[in-house]
Formats: C-alpha cells, sequence, structure tokens
C-alpha cells in the first residue's frame, strides 16, 4: 500500500483516471477558492452594477463542477471565506449577504440600469457604445484555475458578453497582476482562508501586490481604499489591520462583519 499527498488540483478528468485504476481519492479541506478579479481601472468594472452583473451570470455550481469535479464546492455566502469559516465567524450577517444565485434577468436589469444595451449581433454595449469583449489571463498550468476560467468565459459569452480565455506564463504572474495587465484575471480571488483567521484573504486580494491603487506603475486591480459605507467613511487598509489587532476574536469580529458586508455588496475583487 501506499499513500501520497498532492496540494496539485486534479482535473475531474484524471481523477477519474486515477479512480479507474483502483487508486482512492480522499478528498481533504482547502480554503482555497478560485475567482475571477475586475481591472477596476478598466471600463466598465469600476462599477458595482456590472460586478454584480457577471456574478448573477455565472451558475457557480456549473463552475465549481466543471472545474474541480466532486472536489469543487460553489461558495454560498460570497463573503470571501469559505462557507464553513463564514459560519464561525460571522453567523449574525449571513442572511444579511446576497448569495448572487444565477439569475439572467437580474444581470440584464443592472446593466439597462447603467445604461449598457443589447447589440443586434447578441453582444451587450457598454454606456460608451464600446462592446462587452474581454480577456480572462490564467496562470497556464494552474488546471482548476484554468477550468474556472474556460467555464466562466463560456457563460458569459452565451449571456451575450464576449469573453475569451487567455493562458500566460506563471513565471508572469507578478507582473501581469501588479501592473494591472488585465481584463480580468483568473486566481485566488474567491478565497484564500489561512486557518483561523479571515485575515489572509482580505490581505492577499486588496493589499500589494494584488492591489495598490495608489501606485500608478503596480496598481494591481486599483480597488480604491477609501469608501462610503453605511453611513461612514472606510479605510480598508486601516480595516484590515483593526480585524487582527490584539488577541480577543470577540472584539475582531465587528470588523469583521464590516469586511465581508461591504466585500459582499460591491465584489471587491
Amino acid at each position: 500500500h501506499m499513500i501520497d499527498y498532492s496540494t496539485a488540483a486534479y482535473s475531474p478528468a484524471m481523477t477519474e483516471t486515477f479512480e479507474g485504476m483502483g487508486i482512492d481519492v480522499v478528498r481533504t479541506p482547502l480554503g482555497a477558492g478560485m475567482g475571477i478579479g475586475f481591472n477596476w481601472n478598466k471600463h466598465p468594472f469600476e462599477l458595482k452594477e456590472v460586478r454584480q452583473a457577471f456574478a448573477y451570470i455565472i451558475d457557480r455550481v456549473q463552475n465549481a463542477e466543471v472545474a474541480n469535479g466532486k472536489s469543487g464546492n460553489p461558495f454560498k455566502y460570497m463573503s470571501g471565506l469559505p462557507d464553513s469559516a463564514a459560519e464561525v465567524w460571522v453567523p449574525n450577517i449571513l442572511d444579511e449577504l446576497n448569495p448572487y444565485n444565477k439569475d439572467w434577468a437580474k444581470a440584464e436589469e443592472l446593466l439597462t440600469s447603467v445604461g449598457f444595451t443589447k447589440g443586434d449581433d447578441g453582444i451587450w454595449v457598454d454606456d460608451t457604445g464600446a462592446k462587452m469583449e474581454y480577456t480572462i489571463m490564467v496562470p497556464g498550468t494552474w488546471i482548476d484555475t484554468l477550468g474556472t476560467a474556460t467555464d466562466a468565459a463560456e457563460q458569459l459569452t452565451n449571456f451575450g458578453i464576449k469573453v475569451e480565455v487567455q493562458p500566460y506564463q506563471d513565471t508572469e504572474r507578478v507582473k501581469i497582476m501588479g501592473e494591472g495587465n488585465f481584463d480580468l484575471i483568473a486566481d485566488l480571488h474567491g478565497s484564500y482562508y489561512n486557518p483561523p483567521h479571515p485575515y489572509r484573504f482580505f490581505e492577499l486580494n486588496l493589499m500589494p501586490f494584488f492591489n495598490d491603487p495608489e501606485n500608478p506603475s503596480t496598481p494591481g486591480m486599483g480597488i480604491p481604499y477609501e469608501w462610503e459605507f453605511e453611513g461612514e467613511t472606510i479605510n480598508l487598509r486601516d480595516l484590515i489591520i483593526e480585524m487582527v489587532k490584539g488577541t480577543d476574536t470577540a472584539a475582531q469580529i465587528p470588523s469583521i462583519e464590516k469586511m465581508i458586508k461591504l466585500y459582499n455588496e460591491n465584489l471587491l475583487t
């Protein structure tokens, strides 16, 4: 008997091949989840309605199955955390979070509300008259991420937002992400949970090198730090630091809840 542990993400076809050979596949819990990130410096991704429309277009159940087979679990709460972690850390606000279940009618309503129209060729046109045609950048050897991006691109294209997938060399990841050389990018934007604390996902996605909006040469996703939310001014950097102050987790909960509600409503990644 031999036991082997791997952190690699295998395609559903590869996993089926292993099982067909009589190999038992034991799936361990993992807090990482792939997602599609937006370049906020490229119109129209700075518009909340557009980001929300994308979320309503993509069927996450289908996407998880296509990318990871039995190992794929779609996010229910869209909190930035694995659902099991969200249920432990922020149980009191879960009912307030938008699950963004697939709803093409809602997506059309959102796009129309910001002046977008659907062309005679079936492709949506933004408020400047430009066709909604984009590219998703993805590390070429990240099999699960490639599957996520490919299926998302197909779903978006079927809706009328034409999206193509562009694999790139993994060694270029820091440069491409840091310099903002993308329309959309597939990476750890769904979740990156390092137990036991929610801090890591928000620090990774909202701080350099993923995000550095005040540095014009390496803006990353270009998500602004300053926000007006629920009647107060919020600085994302300050809030991330506030989330991990001290050792009293109960005292950290309000900051974590605030971040998750802001993230969920605005789809920050």
